[in-house]
């Protein structure tokens, strides 16, 4: 779970990071002009000059990609980043001030600040990594790797992740050719659960975050490679590739380091983490705000259900979020106690095409149900799987799990972000909308995704819901 609160972490870092640079500018300069006798209180361009300080220091240190996952980086290779930035920062901030002849702010105060703020800053990055290091290693924020191939690279990569247990991967088992039952890596044998052919199957029955392509052409053909990486698309799941580069077609590709191993990694949705940290705070933003707001409103509603049949306000059920972890789904309750058990009997009056099931005289509704459900009040406690990070604002709509029993391949996609409150298939006619058109929908948002996209959503989901289109 913590990767998909990677994004809040990595906006409170910086923030953290500016703040602390800014703090140690004005220290350096206050404690450098008490020698001379004379204190010096920032004001004006000093002010401005401190600021400065703070935000081009982290804008060099994102741009050498000291905010990228932590996991397999060396601590060498943090010091080196964060050095690196700093030199970069403090070679700029000299020039302002020899250019613009800022008073206060000399050659020895300068010194004074770096190497006051460097060593905070780097201190901070080598804590947080020997912390996470120490709860990867006891099986903590672990991540499910499936490797295609067994030979050298394959074996070599599976050797690499086993003996570094602190970066929290996990090789499931090899898909090899041959008719291998394992693969032997060092003193551990893994277990291969199926030629690439399997692979779909795969995908589609376990919890797998990443699939690693480890096969050289000798072993396997890269036109059934090639296929594979095509499935992995359609599912949404994270792609790195150890022998040669591939042309995807949906995908955003880059290269990482893994160990020394330069990998390309081709990932769908919103790769970057930039657009993923902004959208978490928005999401963060949103649903406080909202939750501060329908407060009182949520409160009448809890009474309302209380009063008008026996059961929970809540209504609590497991569905599926992003790459098909199953979470507890939160709404108000809007249908008798027992609907869950009376679902069979009205199956066969579904509305809906696909596997989702939608009905809008469902019986099992109660009286203030159906008032909720028509203005979607009943949506309003899902603010609250917002915050835990379970899901977003904007995004597609939840499945249960029995649905995505029985998606298609490339309907598996939409499972590739996390699940939102609204969506496009929300504000473009709801159940008018068969479940194929549906899917393709919600694919369109997650391969256009963009922060002004999000707030149309929002700003037309609005309308929809005074509207009283919810059912």
């Amino acid at each position: 779970m913590l990767r998909e609160r990677a994004a809040a972490i990595s906006l409170a870092t910086i923030l953290t990071d500016v703040f602390i640079i800014i703090g140690c500018f004005v220290a350096s300069v206050y404690i450098h002009s008490l020698r001379d006798g004379h204190p010096v209180l920032l004001y004006s361009a000093e002010s401005l000059l401190a600021v400065l300080s703070g935000v081009l220091v982290t804008i060099c240190m994102y741009h050498n990609e000291v905010y990228q996952s932590m996991r397999t980086k060396g601590y060498m290779t943090l010091v080196r980043e964060v050095g690196v930035s700093y030199l970069q920062a403090f070679g700029i901030v000299t020039i302002v001030i020899f250019l613009f002849k800022v008073r206060g702010v000399g050659a020895n105060a300068m010194l004074l600040y770096f190497f006051c703020s460097a060593p905070v800053v780097l201190f901070r990055r080598l804590s947080a990594k020997a912390v996470l290091s120490e709860l990867r290693t006891k099986g903590y924020n672990f991540r499910y790797i499936l490797v295609v191939g067994s030979g050298r690279e394959a074996v070599n990569f599976a050797g690499l992740i086993e003996g570094y247990q602190s970066w929290g991967l996990r090789v499931m088992g090899f898909l090899a050719e041959g008719g291998k039952r394992s693969v032997a890596v060092g003193d551990s044998e893994y277990p291969v659960i199926g030629s690439i052919e399997k692979l779909d199957e795969r995908l589609r029955t376990r919890t797998i975050d990443e699939v690693v392509f480890a096969a050289t052409e000798e072993e396997m053909p890269w036109d059934k490679v090639r296929h594979a990486m095509y499935i992995c698309e359609e599912y949404g799941v994270r792609v790195l590739i150890l022998p040669k580069f591939f042309d995807m077609r949906l995908s955003s590709i880059r290269v990482e380091e893994l160990g020394g191993l330069q990998m390309v990694t081709f990932e769908t949705g919103n790769a970057r983490l930039s657009h993923r940290m902004v959208k978490r705070v928005m999401d963060i933003s949103v649903s406080l705000a909202a939750l501060a707001v329908s407060g009182p409103v949520m409160a009448v509603i809890a009474l309302l259900i209380k009063l008008d049949s026996p059961g929970p306000v809540l209504f609590h059920q497991k569905r599926c979020g992003m790459n098909g972890r199953v979470f507890d789904f939160l709404k108000f309750r809007s249908m008798r106690a027992d609907a869950e058990k009376r679902k069979r009997e009205i199956e066969t009056l579904n509305e809906m095409s696909g596997p989702a099931f939608k009905m809008k005289d469902d019986p099992r509704i109660t009286r203030i149900g159906k008032w909720i459900r028509k203005y979607s009040l009943d949506e309003l406690p899902q603010l609250i799987n917002v915050l835990k990070g379970d899901m977003s604002i904007v995004g597609p709509r939840p499945p249960l799990p029995s649905e995505v029993e029985r998606y298609e391949r490339w309907q598996r996609r939409r499972l590739s972000v996390r699940p939102g409150i609204t969506c496009l298939w929300q504000v473009s006619g709801r159940n008018n909308i068969d479940f194929d058109d549906w899917v393709k929908l919600d694919l369109k948002y997650i391969d256009n995704w963009s922060l002004k996209l999000d707030l149309q959503l929002i700003l037309r989901t609005i309308p929809t819901v005074f509207k009283g289109t919810g059912m």
